[in-house]
C-alpha cells in the first residue's frame, strides 16, 4: 500500500476523508430518522386508505429510480473529485519537496501551468457535482408540483364517485398525511445526495 500509494492521495485521504466521515455520521443518523418518520406515516396513510396508498408508492417507483440515479451521478462525479483533489496536493507536495530542482532547471513556467490545468479539472469536477445536486432538487421540487394536483383531483374523484368508499373526512385526513409526508420525504432526499456525495 504504501509503495504504490501516491503521498497526494494519502495526505488527501487523511484530511478530506475524516472531515468527510465526520458530517457522514450525522446525515445517516438525519436519514435514519426520517426514513423511520416517513414510514410510521406511510403507515398511517395505509390504514385510513390502503387504495390510495397503494397507488402513491405505485406512482413513487419511478421517481424513487430517478431520484437513485442522481444519486449514483452525485457519487462518480464526487469520486471524480477526490481523485483530482489528490493529484493537486501531490502536485503541490512534489513542488515543495523539489523547490530547488524546479529553480534550478528553471522548470517554474511548466510547473504553474501543470498545477493550473489540476486546478481547473478541481473546478469542473466541483461543477460536475454541484450540477447534479440542482437537478435532483429541481426534479424533487417538479415531482412535488405535479404530484400535488394529482393526488388532490384523483382523491376528490375518488371521495365523488365513492369507488374506494372513501369519504370527505378520511380523504382530508390523507391530504393533512402527505402534507405531513412532505417535509421528511425532502430531507431523506436530500440527505441520499449528501450520502453519495460524501462517498
Amino acid at each position: 500500500f504504501f509503495e504504490t500509494g501516491k503521498r497526494g492521495d494519502l495526505l488527501s485521504r487523511l484530511f478530506i476523508d475524516l472531515q468527510a466521515t465526520a458530517g457522514l455520521i450525522s446525515i445517516l443518523t438525519n436519514l435514519i430518522t426520517r426514513s423511520i418518520h416517513v414510514g410510521i406515516l406511510g403507515a398511517w396513510a395505509v390504514w385510513i386508505s390502503w387504495q390510495l396508498t397503494l397507488s402513491l408508492v405505485f406512482l413513487a417507483g419511478p421517481v424513487i429510480y430517478v431520484v437513485g440515479l442522481f444519486g449514483k451521478k452525485i457519487r462518480r462525479a464526487a469520486r471524480k473529485r477526490q481523485k483530482i483533489r489528490s493529484e493537486g496536493i501531490e502536485a503541490m507536495q512534489q513542488m515543495f519537496s523539489g523547490f530547488r530542482e524546479v529553480k534550478a532547471f528553471q522548470r517554474e513556467e511548466f510547473e504553474v501551468a501543470r498545477f493550473k490545468a489540476i486546478a481547473d479539472e478541481t473546478v469542473e469536477a466541483k461543477e460536475l457535482v454541484i450540477r447534479a445536486r440542482v437537478a435532483s432538487k429541481s426534479f424533487g421540487k417538479l415531482v412535488n408540483d405535479l404530484l400535488a394536483p394529482v393526488l388532490f383531483l384523483g382523491g376528490g374523484y375518488f371521495v365523488v364517485t365513492r369507488v374506494w368508499h372513501l369519504d370527505v373526512g378520511d380523504f382530508g385526513a390523507f391530504l393533512a398525511l402527505m402534507a405531513l409526508l412532505y417535509m421528511p420525504a425532502k430531507i431523506v432526499n436530500v440527505a441520499y445526495n449528501n450520502l453519495m456525495n460524501a462517498l
